[in-house]
């Protein structure tokens, strides 16, 4: 869930976000309190890569955190970024509290509604419940190339 008006952040793979200049570039936000980050309306705390994602092209991004690492990837690919990807971030994620959260495809929960919404065709999606290797990431690109 990423909601903005609450203390409901957890995770969050957007493209095409502007913070950090990662204007085209993949990223995978993290936050361990829900809430922005000190000093910013928005939480700051992400993985950037540094590559366009091409736009009219299918490519496959990913996002992993194992607890003190957050790395982006492109086509199976870290996408590599000094001092963004990987990403450093020794943390919980927010659990959000006993009741678990939405799970949101697409846009985010911003000032009250809906809003940020993707643009384009997504053709899978997948969820796992740890952090899958480098390898792991670059085998589902390999499958899906096939």
């Amino acid at each position: 869930m990423w909601n903005e008006t609450g203390e409901t952040r957890q995770y969050c793979l957007f493209l095409d976000l502007t913070i950090w200049d990662s204007e085209d570039s993949v990223c995978g936000h993290v936050s361990a309190t829900g809430k922005p980050s000190p000093g910013y309306e928005y939480c700051m705390e992400a993985s950037i890569g540094a590559k366009p994602v091409a736009i009219g092209e299918w490519q496959q991004v990913a996002f992993t955190f194992d607890g003190d690492w957050v790395r982006v990837y492109l086509d199976g690919q870290l996408d590599y970024r000094p001092g963004l990807s990987p990403y450093f971030w020794p943390r919980a994620i927010n659990t959000v509290g006993e009741g678990g959260s939405d799970f949101t495809v697409g846009a985010v929960f911003r000032w009250g509604e809906m809003g940020n919404f993707f643009v384009g065709q997504i053709g899978g999606l997948a969820v796992y419940d740890v952090a899958l290797s480098a390898d792991e990431i670059a085998a589902l690109h390999k499958a899906r190339s096939c």
